[in-house]
Formats: structure tokens, C-alpha cells, sequence
């Protein structure tokens, strides 16, 4: 576990941020308000967070230290760990063997404590620059119909996207697992807002072929025969994917030229920049233990590739594919089975279906009306796959084909739906913990 973690704080200290590295001190303001700077600086509680934020750098090529930055103009939301939040960090570092003793002395490093102070600082801010506000906690993404955890638009200094988990408490609101405080939230200043977090945000930086792998390990993860079928196909390397180096090291020797373009419509004005990274996503479509327990009727534990390719075909699916056990061939029968459950890119459920003006929906409530319907084309051979969400359905469908009021003066509501074009429903994803993975995201069929 060491050194995977060594690994990706490693991974981090190369990352170079799209965040503003020239402060232009002409746009500081002097009024009676505070800066987030400021403000941190004169509450006790955040004082090593303050200290932090003067040890890391905004980049690698920067003179510009984070607390520089958040003196400046801006609209940044900082969740922004108390001393104690700190301190259980470090903790935790304690827990998984990184250091011996919970104190920044005992880091065998400076390097392996940069790190850190990069994944505390990068993790807890986002930029949202000139053209987007700040998140207070009203203009954070609601939850859904389906889904009480989900992405915030905008990355952090990190180029995450965290993920808002709302709870039936009242005003219980968490980000990548970490408690917002109830009192010390929407903490306005100047250049943008402060929410106290109890715990320090730090998603993994795990990938997918990482999470599947330790599925593996754990025969009570609920996923192991998912993922055994995902590396007998030979697929692990592909899922291990995170960044195009090759865009890398284009965008950095010049080979990619900076650009900047607006689009105005009904939905105003967007800015859009050439980006500093390309990013490898996948979103994966499993099926539970449960599920292929009942359906061979063996338990987990000896359920083989064999038995799986017995059940699929006993099925029909796909007829044509081949049936031996050359599981990495694109025509072979597991491999484009495999294949059909992935996408080739990062879709949280709240972004499955793209809801916008269809008759009846209510943009704040956020309540399915009429049958919406996304296509999307799958990993190995080319097929598509349909997204299906109606105000009938009650959740999200793969393939789902319902008899829809369709007429000329239909409502395009769902009337019925044959038992054989039901599809399969999509339950919550679970993004919290180790399962908040860095390229990917597992949905469960349910």
C-alpha cells in the first residue's frame, strides 16, 4: 500500500495548474471586508492551513505561493481543514505506515512532505475564474432523483472534480467524504468563499484497473466477478490509463498552440480554453455478486470464466462471437461482453442523461419529465448503447424501450412497458472512500 501511495503523491508533485500565476496586485482591494488570505490569517483555527498555503507554490514555474494567490481578485471556494482536520490527517498517515509519528518532522523527505502540503492545499481550492462565481453551499449541484452524490462542474488546483454527498441529516453535506461545519460555511469574502471542513479533502489517485484489482483481493467487495471478467479480457492496462503524455509534452515544448473561444446562446456566455491536460476516463456498468451467484448458481468464490461463458451463451448473446478461451480477441464472446459494460469516458450519474428544456422539467427540482434518451458508442467493437430516463421509469435504464404516447398530440410520456424491453436499472453509485478513483467511475446494475 506504501508504495502506491508514494506513487501517486509523486504523481501529483508533477501537476501543473491552469490557476492565475501572475498576481496583479493593482486589483488587491483595501476595504474593510477580508480577502480569503486575510481572513484565514486572523482566525485561529485555520492557522495551519494558513502556513500551508505559504509553502506551496501555485506551479512548478511560479514565484506565486497559494496564500499570494488568495489574496488576489478571484472567485475561489476553499474547503479549508481546521487544525484539527490537520492533525487527523496526519493521523491517518500514521495508520497506513507513511510516517511514524503524527507530526510534519517525521516525513522521511521533503519531497514525500511536499507532496502532502500539495494534496492539502490543491485538493481544498477551486478556481472558478473570470467567466463562473464561487460555490456557496445554495449553488453547489443538487442532488438528483437517482443520485445523492454528485460532481461539482469545476475542477479543484488539482484537476479534480469533487463530489458534493448530501445525507438525510438536515444541512449534512459532505464533499469527497469530509463534513462541511454546519456554522462555518458561506463565509463570504472579497474574492471568493470559505467552508469549514472537518476532515482534509483528499480524493484517490487510484485508477480504475486499481480499484477493480483490489475488488479482486477483497471476496466481500461485491464486485469480484466483474472484475475478474475485466482481467481475464485482458483490459486492466487500458483502465489504467490517466493522462495523454503524448498531448503532455506537446502542450509543454509549444506543439500545442493556446487558444480561446466564446459561444453565446440561450445559455449565455462560455468561455472556452485550449487545455493544459487530456484525460483518459471510463465509466464501468457492473453487475453484482449477487446477481451472478443466482444467476450460475454457484457461490463467487468458484465461479470461473468458463461458467460465465456457459451462462452467456445459453443466453444468446452474441451469437456470432467466438467461444473459446482466447478472452483478449476482439471477437471472442467474453471480451465483447466486457467491452459492451465500458465506456470510454467518465460519466458520474448525474451526467448520464442530459436533461435541459423537455415539456414538464423543473430545472430546480431536477425531476424527470418526458422519455429523455442519450446514445452512447462502447469500448471494443462498435456498438451503441442506450441511456433511458422518463418521469415512469423511476431511475435510469440501460436499453431500456417502453411503449411511448408518441402521436401526433402525444404527451410523450411512458404508457407501458413490455416486460422483455424493461432494460436494466441503475442504482446510486458508490464515490466515496477508495471508490472515488481518479479515471473512472463504476455504476451498479441493479
Amino acid at each position: 500500500m506504501k508504495k502506491y501511495l508514494l506513487y501517486a503523491l509523486a504523481a501529483i508533485c508533477l501537476i501543473t495548474t491552469s490557476c492565475t500565476e501572475e498576481i496583479d496586485t493593482s486589483a488587491r482591494y483595501v476595504f474593510r471586508e477580508e480577502t480569503i488570505s486575510s481572513y484565514l490569517e486572523k482566525h485561529k483555527q485555520y492557522s495551519e492551513y494558513y502556513r500551508l498555503l505559504g509553502e506551496v507554490f501555485v506551479s512548478k514555474i511560479s514565484d506565486t505561493n497559494v496564500k499570494q494567490l488568495l489574496s488576489a481578485r478571484g472567485h475561489y471556494t476553499i474547503f479549508a481543514p481546521t487544525n484539527d482536520a490537520i492533525q487527523e490527517y496526519l493521523d491517518s498517515l500514521v495508520t497506513i505506515g507513511l510516517i511514524p509519528e503524527a507530526n510534519w518532522d517525521a516525513f522521511e523527505s521533503d519531497h514525500v512532505r511536499d507532496s502532502i502540503y500539495h494534496v492539502i492545499v490543491f485538493n481544498s481550492i477551486i478556481d472558478s475564474g473570470n467567466d463562473y462565481d464561487e460555490y456557496e453551499i445554495n449553488s453547489l449541484p443538487p442532488a438528483t432523483a437517482t443520485s445523492k452524490s454528485v460532481e461539482i462542474p469545476l475542477p479543484n488546483m488539482n484537476d479534480r472534480k469533487l463530489t458534493v454527498q448530501y445525507t438525510d441529516l438536515p444541512d449534512s453535506i459532505l464533499i469527497n467524504d469530509c463534513v462541511i461545519d454546519k456554522i462555518n460555511r458561506d463565509i463570504l469574502c472579497i474574492n471568493g468563499v470559505i467552508h469549514a471542513m472537518h476532515n482534509v479533502v483528499s480524493p484517490s489517485n487510484n485508477t480504475l484497473d486499481f480499484l477493480l484489482k483490489k475488488y479482486i483481493e477483497d471476496e466481500n467487495s461485491g464486485f469480484v466477478v466483474s472484475s475478474k471478467i475485466i482481467q481475464a479480457c485482458g483490459l486492466f492496462k487500458t483502465l489504467s490509463a490517466n493522462r495523454d503524455e503524448t498531448y503532455e509534452d506537446l502542450f509543454q515544448k509549444g506543439g500545442v498552440i493556446p487558444t480561446t473561444s466564446e459561444s453565446v446562446g440561450d445559455g449565455g456566455r462560455e468561455v472556452f480554453h485550449t487545455p493544459a491536460h487530456r484525460y483518459f476516463g471510463f465509466t464501468l456498468f457492473a453487475e453484482t455478486d449477487e446477481f451472478w451467484a443466482q444467476a450460475i448458481g454457484k457461490d463467487i468464490k468458484d465461479i470461473t470464466m468458463e461458467d460465465v461463458m456457459n451462462y452467456l451463451d445459453n443466453h444468446g448473446v452474441y451469437p456470432e462471437a467466438t467461444r473459446d478461451n482466447d478472452y483478449e480477441a476482439e471477437d471472442n464472446l467474453l471480451y465483447q461482453f466486457a467491452t459492451y459494460h465500458l465506456l470510454p469516458e467518465r460519466l458520474p450519474a448525474n451526467k448520464l442523461i442530459y436533461h435541459y428544456n423537455e415539456k414538464g422539467y423543473d430545472t430546480s427540482k431536477k425531476t424527470p419529465s418526458v422519455a429523455v434518451m442519450e446514445f452512447y458508442t462502447t469500448m471494443g467493437k462498435r456498438r451503441l448503447l442506450k441511456i433511458f430516463e422518463s418521469k415512469e421509469s423511476n431511475g435510469v435504464y440501460l436499453n431500456r424501450f417502453p411503449n411511448l404516447d408518441n402521436e401526433r398530440h402525444g404527451t410523450y410520456h411512458e404508457l407501458s412497458c413490455d416486460p422483455d424491453k424493461e432494460g436494466i436499472a441503475l442504482g446510486e453509485p458508490n464515490m466515496g472512500g477508495e471508490n472515488n478513483i481518479r479515471n473512472g467511475i463504476i455504476l451498479v446494475q441493479r
